[in-house]
This record gives structure tokens, C-alpha cells and sequence, in this order.
């Protein structure tokens, strides 16, 4: 089974399993061994990171979850968001920093603002954030040699040059399945990046059709939670607005 569903997700893992791949950490990951570095970069709803992470433990792996601290979908000091991230890390799982270098100027500062983000991000999980991961790394970050704020970071030579690499973003394999590649075929060691979104029910469907079924479900958390900050809301109002109302000009 190879569909983007939970249950592809984790027949993709049993079938490295099967191979005899060891999930590692990062630090950990070493080019000449049979190693497979599991990471997940939460770009939209820390919620859907619950059943990759179990589909994980069934197997005996474990994996490092990347959060953005900057994001417009959720915000890290939500108490949900919070619990979501201690389960993560009470269930074994590594908790990363995910960070958006385009927020700040380039310069040596910018790895200050990264320090600043991970020490948040580890107060708020009450776990290490021992690495680091970029959101649509700038052409200069993808292959930056060394650490990054005093950490490893996913785009070292050593991670996407030495070894394998696929991701899954866009709701596609961009290299091709990482089943199907001669990295697998050798048992070579390899990186392997999803998005929790693309994996976290089991009905098929395009990255778009997934996207709009988070959309909705959440508008639907909005409305109960604008109701319950105010009184004299009606939800209703939603259906009955005109198209482009509240639009300027």
C-alpha cells in the first residue's frame, strides 16, 4: 500500500522495518550504516502529528517532530497545542525546531533569533530541541556546512548530500518513492521528511481536497471558539454574507 492515507504511512514504515532499518536521531545518523533519520516538519495542525506518531511506536520507531514557532496555523502557547507537543515527547519522539529564516535579516543575528525560537520551543514542550530543520530553506542554507544556533541542522552536507534524501512535500515524493530507489535497493542510510498533513486519515484524496478538509475543520474550531469568547455572536452570519463581503475597495 502506498497511498498518502495512516495506513500507507505505516505499511512504508514496515517495509524499512522489514529491510531491517534503524530509526535514529540525527546526531546519530551515520552514512555507511542502515539507518533511516524519520522527520516530520508540521507546517499546518500540530494535531495531525498523533497518528504518524503511533504508526511509529507499532513498529518500534521513534522520530523527530519539527515545529514552527513563527507559524500563522497554530501557535505553540495554545494549551492544545502544548499537550500535543508533551505527548510527542512522553511517547519517546524528539521535538525539533522548525524555523522560517525568510522572517528575519540575513545576517550573523539571524542565528541568534533562532536561539531565541528554540529556547520557547523547549520551555513550552518541557523537552531538549536538539536540531533544527528549515522551512523553504533559502538556496544558502540547503548544504551550510556546521551547526546552525548551536545545533545540528537537516541540511548539513552530511544529511542531504552524503546520504539519501526524499520528501514528501506538496502531497508528492519529489524524488521519486524512496521504495523504488537504489538507496533502499543497498540499504542505504537515508532521510526521510513528511508532513504530517499528507498522512494523518485514510481516505485518498489530492493534496488540495486535503487541504480544504483542514480549512473546514478549521473554521469550524474558529466559530466555537469566537461563540464562546462572545455572546452576541451568530455563526450564522457566516452563510448569509454576501460574496466579497468585508472586502476593501
Amino acid at each position: 500500500m502506498r497511498a498518502f492515507t495512516t495506513a500507507g504511512y505505516g505499511a512504508l514504515l514496515t517495509a524499512f522495518s522489514d529491510a531491517g532499518y534503524e530509526a535514529v536521531d540525527l546526531e546519530a545518523l551515520d552514512a555507511g550504516r542502515r539507518h533511516v533519520f524519520l522527520r516530520h516538519d508540521v507546517d499546518f495542525s500540530p494535531e495531525y502529528c498523533a497518528p504518524i506518531a503511533r504508526a511509529e511506536i507499532d513498529v518500534g520507531y521513534r522520530s523527530t517532530f519539527y515545529f514552527l514557532v513563527t507559524s500563522p496555523f497554530y501557535n505553540i502557547l495554545d494549551p492544545a497545542v502544548r499537550d500535543d507537543l508533551r505527548r510527542l515527547s512522553a511517547l519517546g519522539h524528539a521535538i525539533g525546531l522548525h524555523f522560517d529564516a525568510s522572517l528575519y535579516p540575513e545576517g550573523p543575528q539571524l542565528e541568534e533569533q533562532a536561539e531565541r525560537e528554540r529556547m520557547l520551543l523547549e520551555s513550552v514542550a518541557d523537552a531538549p530541541v536538539r536540531s533544527i530543520s528549515f522551512h523553504r530553506p533559502a538556496p544558502s542554507l540547503v548544504g551550510r556546512p556546521g551547526h546552525f544556533a548551536g545545533r545540528p541542522h537537516t541540511y548539513q552536507p552530511q544529511f542531504v548530500e552524503a546520504i539519501a534524501y526524499y520528501s514528501d512535500s506538496q502531497g508528492a515524493w519529489r524524488f521519486g518513492h524512496p521504495l523504488d530507489s537504489e538507496a533502499f535497493a543497498r540499504a542505504a542510510a537515508m532521510q526521510l521528511l513528511t508532513h504530517p498533513i499528507w498522512w494523518c486519515i485514510d481516505v485518498e484524496e489530492t493534496p488540495t481536497a486535503r487541504l480544504n478538509r483542514w480549512l473546514g475543520h478549521r473554521l469550524e474550531q474558529q466559530v466555537a471558539d469566537v461563540g464562546r469568547n462572545c455572546k452576541s455572536y451568530d455563526p450564522s452570519l457566516i452563510e448569509r454574507r454576501a460574496p466579497g463581503a468585508g472586502r476593501a475597495g
